[in-house]
């Protein structure tokens, strides 16, 4: 092929020498055939990729750069050429030896570099390009990597490494015979290592440009064990947009669309969960077209510190619309959102109409609303008991029903997941779901319906898997955000910024959304004011001799069961000190006895649940309420301190509400 190159267009050359053609012929010449070559790669099967089209481009310049040589040189070609071959003149004359030596040499290449692109395998668009020597042996290596591990054939058509450093990403081709993107997923745990990748990092098979490809994220560098501090900028965003919790392996930004997609969080204690709450509230808090309703159980410690500038007066309106710690209020808030989105659907008719659009378009004139559940296991467990619970639940599960259209979302996070913690209701309407540090790989496979995750692709805490819409799950690392970067920071930017519930919807949500502010001050005034001794109950006087408080005389007790009777019950505080705090632990206390469906709870776990892990108020605040200290139990088979549930019972008979 090179051979007949260059006897063609030295016969060129010599034609156009011989009858004194322009040089300019030959650039012109050049021009033509340059451009009609790309718009013939553009058409090719492997398309015009930025190599192929520089390939080509370079040929037809050589050719033209050539023949304007040969053009603009003296007019006796032949007497030239016939000196050349004697003297063997390499002086730069293009009939030379060494100018023909060139002209073959250049065929020579041109023939070979297009053969080479011809069988080069295709590549996705955008992709390509020259290939260096190390990135080639990486390729082999990957390829020999999933024959050995997977036992397939694969061809590596593309590989990228990661603007961070911390990675690359490889494109694989599959061969025929029905090989898929699976048959590497389930081998991604081998093939990190087979690559002797370090603790932290992995492999992720996502999809491919087609069916018969796939895309390997392999990472190299740990980064999700680094701490990720929570972006700076605070500017306005739409709940249209990513609302983003971390990021992933490869440096970019991992979180759901909360538009119409409810979510599910569920991580131990002390695997981040709340913290990645917190930061799911500054994502949606900053949106300009959504408000935050928060429910929080365990005592209202998600929405504390977005209350607080409020609370202290350095801002008109909280950062958080609507924010309740108990099940009354929680349940009302419920009731609240299922009328609004009952209300949406007439109300919100014209405006798809004006959209031309059957999803209810949103703005600062009518914005969604995302409420955020911080613990849920009370709310979520099926075998709840309690009947204001299972109300909240069935009011909720009603909302996932029918509030997607009309712009009211839940996200829920519970502390495991398992058959017995999460209704597989809620569970299979949350199209958005996030996996933390668990118990065991088995929730996490429950979680993700039996999908590929394990928790030894995690870093800690602060880690999980996230999947949003039917995806593979993949790793990510979230954000941190302090307390204090909230108060002062954060929550005044978002109250000055959020938008209003419109006047409709807020009619249709009724006394319960109007009165909200009331409420909320009394609810989270006082756990919001620093710990001192106005926060807590006036001590009791002494009791006069003979005064028992209401408590039976010690001597007829014993009197009355033949033995001598040992009282652990100190003395109650007056009952006007105790009306609002005592009878409040103790009803927390028997929520977390009948959400764990049992008679015994140890101090921790209760202190988790209803003191935000302070053991020492836990055992204050059940002294004072008259359910005693914490007793030696035992629960699920391991010795421990806590209260029974007849303590709890016994105190709240004789505790005014």
């Amino acid at each position: 092929m090179g051979v007949q190159s260059t006897l063609v267009v030295g016969a060129i050359g010599a034609c156009g020498d011989y009858f004194s053609w322009s040089p300019l012929l030959g650039f012109g010449a050049a021009a033509i055939g340059g451009l009609c070559s790309v718009l013939r790669a553009a058409g090719d099967d492997q398309g015009a990729h930025p190599d192929r089209v520089v390939i080509h481009l370079g040929r037809w310049t050589g050719l033209g750069g050539w023949l304007a040589w040969v053009w603009a040189g003296p007019e006796d070609w032949l007497a030239r050429f016939v000196a050349g071959l004697g003297a063997g003149d390499i002086t730069g004359d293009p009939l030379s030896l060494a100018g023909l030596g060139t002209l073959a040499a250049g065929a020579q290449v041109s023939a070979h570099l297009d053969l080479y692109m011809r069988r080069r395998p295709r590549t996705p668009d955008g992709e390509g390009g020259l290939v260096l020597r190390s990135q080639a042996r990486l390729e082999a290596e990957w390829q020999a990597r999933i024959a050995r591990v997977c036992r397939i054939q694969v061809e590596i058509t593309s590989l990228r490494h990661w603007d961070s450093g911390a990675g690359y990403t490889l494109t694989v081709l599959f061969p025929p015979g029905g090989a898929t993107r699976h048959t590497l997923a389930v081998h991604a745990d081998a093939l990190a290592s087979d690559a002797r990748l370090d603790e932290g990092c992995g492999v992720e098979v996502l999809k491919g440009p087609h069916r018969g490809s796939a895309v390997l994220q392999v990472s190299t560098v740990d980064r999700m064990s680094e701490e990720l501090d929570y972006p700076s900028d605070y500017s306005p965003r739409s709940i249209l947009d990513q609302a983003a919790l971390g990021e992933y392996r490869n440096g970019e930004i991992a979180g759901p669309h909360l538009r119409e997609n409810a979510g599910l969080v569920v991580g131990t204690r002390g695997s981040g969960k709340t913290t990645l709450l917190r930061v799911l509230t500054a994502a949606v808090g900053r949106c300009t077209d959504a408000l935050v309703w928060h429910i929080d159980l365990t005592g209202g410690g998600l929405s504390r510190d977005w209350l607080r500038p409020w609370l202290d007066g350095r801002t008109e309106r909280p950062a958080i619309d609507w924010a309740v710690n108990t099940v009354e209020d929680a349940l009302a808030m419920a009731r609240a959102a299922v009328a609004i989105s009952k209300d949406r659907k007439e109300s919100g008719h014209d405006r798809k109409v004006a959209a031309n659009t059957t999803l209810l378009p949103i703005d600062e004139d009518m914005p969604e609303i995302v409420i955020i559940i911080d613990e849920g296991k009370t709310i979520l467990a099926p075998s709840i008991r309690d009947r204001l619970l299972r109300d909240l639940r069935e009011t909720l599960n009603l909302a996932l029903d029918i509030a997607r259209d009309s712009a009211v979302n839940v996200v829920f996070s519970a502390l495991g997941a398992t058959s017995t913690s999460l209704d597989t209701a809620i569970k299979a309407q949350c199209a958005f779901k996030l996996g933390m540090l668990c118990e065991k790989d088995a929730e996490l496979a429950y979680l993700f319906d039996w999908g590929q995750a394990t928790m030894d692709d995690l870093a800690g805490v602060g880690s999980g898997f996230i999947r949003e819409s039917g995806a593979a799950p993949r790793p990510m690392g979230g954000y941190n955000l302090t307390p204090r970067r909230i108060i002062d920071e954060l929550a005044p930017a978002v109250s000055q910024r959020q938008p209003t519930l419109d006047e409709r919807a807020a009619r249709a949500a009724g006394p319960a959304y109007a009165d909200r502010y009331v409420r909320m001050r009394e609810a989270f005034e006082k756990k919001s004011a620093a710990p001192g001794p106005s926060c807590q109950p006036e001590p009791s006087a002494p009791a006069p001799v003979g005064d028992t408080l209401g408590w039976s005389d010690p001597a007829d007790i014993a009197r009355d069961s033949g033995r001598t009777a040992v009282l652990e019950r100190p003395a109650l505080a007056p009952a006007e000190a105790r009306g609002r705090v005592v009878a409040a632990i103790l009803v927390d206390a028997l929520q977390v006895f009948d959400a764990e469906d049992t008679d015994r709870l140890p101090r921790e776990l209760l202190a988790a649940r209803v003191t935000d892990g302070d053991e020492d108020d836990l055992r204050r605040r059940m002294l004072a309420a008259g359910a005693g200290p914490p007793h030696s139990i035992r629960y699920r088979g391991d010795p421990a301190r806590g209260w029974y549930r007849r303590d709890v019972e016994e105190a709240m008979a004789v505790t005014p509400a």
